[in-house]
C-alpha cells in the first residue's frame, strides 16, 4: 500500500472536492432509502389486496391441498442416461418467485436431494426454512427436469383447481400462519409435505378462479415492474455517483 501513488492538489481544492463528494454521498443515500421504502410499500399494498381478493365466505367449497393435487414421481437415476437441470432451493428468487439459476446434473453428479421430476405448471414450495417464502411455478423451460426434495411439489388436478390458483393461495398470510404452526426445528426449521398439503383452500368455480387469477396476475405484474424498476434506479444513481467521483478525483500527473 505504501507504493500507491495518489494526487495531492492544494488543500483548498481537496476541501472543495471532499465537500462535493460528501453532498453526493448524502443525496445518494437519501434517494436509495426513499426508493427502498417505496418498493416495500408497494409490495405490502399488493399483498394486502391479494389476500382480500382471496378471502371467501363460509358458503364457498373448502378442500385441503391434498384433495386437489395429483401424485408426482421421483427420478430413477440408475436407469437415467441423460442430463437434467437441477432446481435447488437457492435457485428460486424470493422476490420475483422465479427460477433464476440451475445446475446441470447427471446420475454421477446429481446430489442426493435431486430426486423429484417436475412438469410445466407444477408449483414448488420450499419446505426447508419455509418462512423464507421460496415458491414458484414451473415454466416450459423446466418441464421434465428435477428439483430438490427440499421442495414440496404441488401438481394441480385441473378438474378441480387451476395451478395458478394454488400458487396464489400459498402466497397468502393465512398460508404462512399454517406453516408457522406446523414447522418443526429451531435452528433449521422445516415443514413436511404432508403438513403443507393439510392447508385448506377455497375452491370457487373454475371460471371464477380464472377471473381472479387474471386480476392477481395484473397486480403481480405491476409489483414486479416496480421491483425491477426501483432497484434499477438505485443502481443507476450509484453508478452516476461513482462516475462523477472518479472524474473529480482524476488529475493530470505533474512532471517534475
Amino acid at each position: 500500500m505504501e507504493q500507491v501513488v495518489i494526487p495531492l492538489p492544494p488543500l483548498p481544492v481537496q476541501q472543495e472536492i471532499v465537500r462535493i463528494l460528501d453532498n453526493f454521498t448524502e443525496l445518494t443515500a437519501e434517494l436509495t432509502a426513499e426508493l427502498t421504502a417505496e418498493l416495500t410499500a408497494r409490495k405490502k399494498q399488493y399483498e394486502y389486496y391479494r389476500d382480500k381478493v382471496l378471502n371467501f365466505d363460509e358458503n364457498t367449497k373448502i378442500l385441503q391441498l391434498a384433495d386437489c393435487i395429483l401424485k408426482t414421481e421421483n427420478i430413477k437415476w440408475k436407469n437415467s442416461e441423460g442430463t437434467y437441470k437441477y432446481i435447488d432451493l437457492s435457485s428460486v428468487d424470493r422476490d420475483n418467485h422465479t427460477i433464476v439459476e440451475t445446475t446441470i446434473v447427471n446420475k454421477d453428479t446429481a446430489p442426493s436431494r435431486a430426486q423429484q421430476i417436475v412438469s410445466t405448471n407444477d408449483i414448488l414450495f420450499g419446505g426447508t426454512r419455509p418462512m423464507l417464502k421460496r415458491s414458484c411455478m414451473i415454466t416450459e423451460d423446466y418441464d421434465g427436469q428435477v428439483c430438490s426434495t427440499g421442495f414440496c411439489v404441488l401438481r394441480a388436478n385441473t378438474n378441480i383447481v387451476l395451478p395458478r390458483w394454488i400458487y396464489f393461495m400459498i402466497s397468502t398470510e393465512n398460508f404462512y400462519k399454517h406453516v408457522e404452526l406446523y414447522q418443526k426445528g429451531a435452528s433449521y426449521p422445516a415443514i413436511t409435505d404432508a403438513d403443507v398439503k393439510k392447508y385448506e383452500i377455497p375452491i370457487p368455480s373454475i371460471e371464477e378462479q380464472r377471473k381472479i387469477i387474471l386480476l392477481l396476475d395484473e397486480f403481480e405484474t405491476l409489483c414486479n415492474d416496480i421491483s425491477t424498476g426501483l432497484p434499477a434506479e438505485i443502481e443507476a444513481r450509484k453508478k452516476q455517483y461513482e462516475y462523477y467521483r472518479d472524474k473529480l478525483l482524476t488529475f493530470k500527473r505533474l512532471e517534475v
